[in-house]
């Protein structure tokens, strides 16, 4: 994660390519280079335990005054806001 640039980094989303020149003197070789890319955080979803599909989340304010979040479309299954 980079919270700074709400910015996150997943496996096998976001690949890029990037062409590099053969350098001996740094023993780089070159040639066609793939590697991961971090995506914008607002594109990411929460996969829900209960039906295993990915699903948007909110918050709910409980009547004991916590927060609480919860998946939208799925049974209500609540865990404590961190």
């Amino acid at each position: 994660m980079f919270p700074k640039k709400n910015r996150v980094l997943v496996e096998h989303v976001h690949i890029i390519k990037r062409h590099t020149r053969p350098n001996p003197q740094k023993q780089i070789k070159g040639g066609i280079a793939e590697k991961e890319a971090p995506i914008n955080i607002s594109n990411v979803q929460l996969i829900c335990p209960t039906c295993n599909a990915p699903r948007r989340s909110g918050i709910q304010l409980l009547t004991d005054g916590r927060q609480a979040a919860h998946f939208a479309r799925s049974a209500p299954r609540y865990w404590d806001k961190a």
